[in-house]
Order: structure tokens, then sequence, then C-alpha cells
């Protein structure tokens, strides 16, 4: 929305969430594996997880209003987050989210997006998900869900 205000300097505690867009990104044990962060941009895309979207309700929003995106055909992404402490200084080299709005493309949630560096190799993707799964400095908040075509 154009009148939400830019996010202010980023704490140690605070969160970032990443959809995952592959069943297979996230295994039956309640694992994410290292290719749930290979992208082929130069940057890592992130929600930032401001107090909106602390709440199960409005996970569970922000989930469906994903799941309309082109990319997830109608599938709920999964979701995880990481730490900027752990993205900052958890990560070498480390990953410093920065503030990256994308209101006109996304007028809900744009406002939060963040980036980061994309992750250089399979070594450095595996921290990340080492990270989410050690749950110190990330988690799963929501598995992939793979809806049938109505």
């Amino acid at each position: 929305m154009a009148d939400q205000p830019l996010l202010t300097p980023f704490q140690p505690s605070d969160r970032f969430l990443r959809r995952v867009g592959f069943s297979d990104h996230i295994t039956r044990g309640g694992m994410l594996i290292w290719k749930a962060f290979k992208e082929r941009d130069p940057t890592l895309s992130f929600t930032f997880q401001d107090e909106t979207l602390r709440s199960d309700a409005n996970l569970d929003r922000y989930q469906a209003y994903y799941s309309r995106s082109e990319f997830f055909n109608g599938n709920l992404p999964g979701i995880v987050w990481l730490s900027f402490e752990g993205l900052s200084l958890r990560v070498a080299p480390p990953l410093v989210p920065r503030q990256d709005p994308n209101i006109e493309e996304d007028p809900t949630y744009g406002h939060l997006h963040c980036v980061t560096d994309a992750p250089r190799d399979k070594a450095h993707m595996q921290i990340l998900a080492k990270l989410v799964n050690d749950a110190e400095f990330g988690g799963i908040l929501r598995e992939f869900v793979k809806l049938d075509a109505a």
C-alpha cells in the first residue's frame, strides 16, 4: 500500500519469510533442503515478518494470497523464516537483508519485500537450510501443500 511506511533498521531478532515453491524442498520429516535457496536471480527474496504476520490466521492469509501467484499455480507455498542475526552473522559470506519494496507489483505485502544477495554456491545454501532446520535462527512455519486442480 502506498501509505505504508518504509521499514526501520533491522534488529538481530527480526524475522524474514521465504516462500518455498516445491513439495520436495521440505522433507516428510519436516526438514528444509538446500534447494529452497537456489535462485536464478542475483538476489534472494524475503518478506519482513512484521507484527501483522505473527498470528497463525495472518500467516494462513499470507500463504493463501501467494497461492494465487503464477509461480505457485494454486498450491499453498511452504513458508520458512530466518532471523536477521542468522542471515547477517551466521552465514559466511553474510547475506544481509535490505529493503526492496515492490508495492506496484504487490500492493498487499510489497512494502515488506526485502532481498539479500543470492547464495553463491551449494555449500552457502546448505548453511541457510541448516539455520532453518536448527530452529534457533530459523524455522518452518508452513509446509508446501499441493492442491488438486478443480
